[in-house]
């Protein structure tokens, strides 16, 4: 107690940190995800985006001013982004609209920028294949495939260089801006073809895919699924009786127990928790002629077979037998 310490208790407490350098900090490396977690202990911690200009909201017929084509030669340019609601947005601000609303403001030249345009399908439907749209995210993992995301979040904080945006609506503004420039990329490395005649039909076709999705025989999967679980049933039956015990199977102690102490199996490795089960292990048991091992590789096949395809496919089905799953364009 008698120890002089320079500091002062009131200089220890915990204090929000400079968020703008925070910000910077986090954004050089990359360490994006752990933005929720300080958020929780400083609810109003500001990373930096509070200097960038927030979108204002604008009236509709403003909107409707830069959709109009009053000649052959006029290009639109707009923005489109959606979360909770849909907004359209050009340089000057974002107005809010329905999606009846909505195809009446879309031009049918010109640019929309959007982002991840395979989901604005599933939202809005196919009718959006004729307007000519041109997605962001796309564009972005074709300049840099390295990127942890190309979401509208992602896209907008790599290109503003700020991270923590929350909603997208209040930085829409700057959509269109962002679009022309990755456009621009795009043509100057040589990747805008490869965008037009590969990735943005191959949006349409991966949504018309999971629209569809998979059919599947649910009678047969059903019936499938019983035989494999009486199939691993007679296993732990064999596998009990070669242990001279019942036990769980599933349970890694309980396992090694039977294997290496009652049966007297020579382990092949040991770790901090113990002697491992693990298909490398049993499948050298196996080779080394134990019967056990072998039942007990045959049983896990036949319950991963069971648990995650069958049982897991029949709990993704649909009414009609198929199962709709998502596929990832930017990974």
């Amino acid at each position: 107690t008698e120890v002089p310490i320079e500091v002062s208790l009131e200089e220890l407490k915990l204090k929000e940190p400079d968020g703008k350098c925070l910000g910077e900090l986090l954004k050089e490396l990359e360490m994006k995800s752990i933005l929720s977690e300080l958020q929780k202990l400083f609810p109003g911690l500001s990373l930096g985006e509070e200097e960038l200009q927030k979108s204002k909201k604008i009236p509709l017929e403003e909107i409707e001013k830069k959709t109009v084509t009053f000649d052959l030669f006029s290009q639109p340019e707009i923005a489109l982004v959606y979360g909770e609601t849909l907004a359209v947005a050009t340089t000057e601000g974002f107005a809010e609209v329905s999606p009846k609303e909505l195809f009446k403001l879309l031009p049918l030249k010109g640019k929309i920028y959007t982002f991840d345009l395979k989901s604005l399908f599933h939202r809005l439907g196919e009718d959006l294949k004729k307007y000519p749209f041109f997605d962001l995210s796309i564009g972005q993992y074709l300049l840099n495939p390295l990127l942890k995301g190309y979401s509208a979040h992602d896209v907008l904080q790599e290109r503003l260089g700020v991270i923590g945006i929350k909603n997208v609506c209040d930085y829409s503004h700057y959509v269109v801006k962002i679009g022309r420039e990755i456009l621009s990329e795009l043509k100057r490395e040589g990747l805008e073809k490869l965008y037009r005649e590969v990735e943005l039909p191959l949006t349409y076709i991966l949504f018309r895919m999971e629209k569809r999705g998979v059919l599947f025989d649910r009678k047969y999967l059903e019936s499938f699924g019983r035989e494999l679980d009486e199939k691993a049933e007679e296993l732990k039956k064999e596998i009990f009786k070669i242990a001279g015990e019942e036990f769980n199977v599933n349970s890694t102690k309980q396992l090694a127990k039977v294997l290496f102490e009652k049966l007297g199996l020579k382990p092949i490795k040991k770790t901090k928790s113990g002697y491992p089960t693990d298909v490398e292990t049993l499948t050298a048991l196996a080779l080394e002629g134990h019967k056990i091992a072998e039942l007990l590789l045959e049983y896990r096949k036949l319950t991963k077979l069971s648990s995650t395809f069958v049982k897991g496919i029949l709990k993704h089905m649909d009414e009609s037998g198929r199962v709709h799953t998502t596929f990832i364009q930017t990974g």
